[in-house]
């Protein structure tokens, strides 16, 4: 018999009556494994990757016993009380009876206890993995602070810099000019000392042999004589906050790594996506059908738009999607591309190789998703050549998230914007 932690999905952790038991004993959904199988040549294992022969077609699940509900253990708790007390006043005969009812609920208990260790073991999990994220993040943030300070210090360095070249500049200027009015002074005041000692005619021949007297302009400072000040401390904040935002990349949709699925590994930015398996607890909102990954703001309203990188040597499908109350993927709008074709992809619904598929012209490396929540319309564009590729109309309700879904390891990354301060 199957107990239900035999029978719960490796890939959503649901517990279904449905569920398909593959020959490597591994056992999952039907609406996960037709996910998995749909675009895939030779079927394999989604937990263990080992090849399947079987032609699926979902077991007959009416012999699987019932799981170990809550309530029948409290019955069996309550009962147990029961017996012990009439067995402190009756005697041998009820003994009996507590042994025979323990050994009836024993594989209810035996099940109970493996879900409870398991659950245990998924709560030590991601109290581990709190700590690390926890620690990540901050040094992530201290490495960030730590650059933004370099930036600064350079800024202020560069900027003290230019305020003491101009300031020798100026002051060698000047200092040339103060020593030819020192001479001039030194020249006239040596002939005044003459001219009182001598006669006027020995005056006019030193007076000849002087050398030619400053002019009236050389004897005044003159236009841009003194430091720019202005220049140096004009929004000197402003400047200081432009370059810190030149240089720090903004991208108008972040990554939410808590949603992303197992085999995708992200960026330290959040800002990029690649297939690399990390090993992450199983959440309610991290999906595990669909190797995709959601953006962290949602849009319930107004029109947005942003720019993707994407490869296209490659299989990857990017739009929006929304989620259920519980954090589970509901429905998505995907543009879909797979050996060289794309279609268009609506979750819930089929791909019809025929009726879906999208025509496009010269490959591109960047898809601008453009989503106006009000009018109902999401459309997606080839940004180097300005062309559309497909536009759908549809009644986007609730909050609409970004969705990123690829099965290779190649860069996926939303494209940063200019910011202007």
């Amino acid at each position: 018999m199957a107990s239900k932690g035999d029978l719960s999905c490796f890939l959503c952790a649901r517990v279904s009556s449905d569920n398909a038991i593959l020959t490597c004993t591994h056992s999952f959904c039907t609406d996960c494994l037709t996910q998995q199988w749909r675009d895939m040549a030779v079927k394999e294992c989604p937990q263990c990757r080992r090849r399947s022969s079987m032609s699926w077609n979902p077991p007959d699940m009416s012999s699987v016993s019932p799981p170990p509900y809550t309530e029948e253990l409290m019955q069996f708790c309550t009962g147990l009380t029961e017996l012990g007390h009439a067995a402190g006043r009756e005697g041998p005969t009820d003994e009996l009876s507590l042994t025979e009812k323990e050994q009836k609920y024993v594989p209810l208990l035996t099940s109970r206890m493996k879900q409870l260790e398991m659950a245990v073991v998924r709560f030590e999990q991601a109290d581990s993995f709190i700590s690390e994220q926890a620690e990540r993040t901050v040094k992530l943030i201290q490495e960030e602070f730590e650059r933004q300070r370099q930036s600064l210090q350079q800024q202020e360095d560069s900027r003290i810099r230019a305020v003491r070249d101009e300031e020798q500049e100026k002051r060698s200027r000047l200092k040339v000019r103060m020593d030819a009015i020192r001479e001039e002074e030194a020249a006239v005041s040596e002939m005044l000392r003459t001219a009182e000692e001598q006669t006027l005619g020995h005056s006019e021949v030193h007076t000849s042999q002087a050398r030619r007297p400053l002019q009236e302009e050389e004897l005044n400072l003159g236009s841009g004589a003194l430091l720019d000040q202005a220049q140096h401390l004009g929004n000197l904040g402003f400047h200081i906050c432009s370059r810190l935002r030149a240089e720090a990349p903004y991208f108008p949709v972040i990554l939410d790594h808590n949603t992303a699925n197992p085999q995708l590994s992200l960026s330290s930015d959040l800002s990029s996506v690649r297939r690399e398996g990390e090993n992450r607890p199983r959440t309610p909102e991290r999906d595990r059908t669909f190797t995709c990954v959601l953006g962290y703001q949602g849009f319930s309203s107004g029109a947005h738009s942003w720019d993707v990188s994407v490869p296209m040597k490659t299989h990857w499908a990017l739009g929006v999607s929304t989620k259920t109350p519980e954090g589970r993927l509901d429905r998505m709008w995907r543009l879909w591309y797979y050996r060289g074709k794309f279609r268009w992809w609506p979750h819930p619904g089929e791909i019809q190789p025929s009726c879906n598929e999208v025509q496009v012209g010269a490959e591109f490396q960047r898809v601008r998703v453009v989503l106006d929540v009000d009018q109902g319309e999401l459309s997606f564009y080839a940004v180097d050549s300005q062309s559309l590729i497909y536009s759908v109309t549809d009644a986007f309700s609730g909050e609409q998230r970004f969705n990123e879904d690829f099965k290779h390891k190649t860069v996926f990354r939303p494209c940063r914007e200019t910011v202007q301060c």
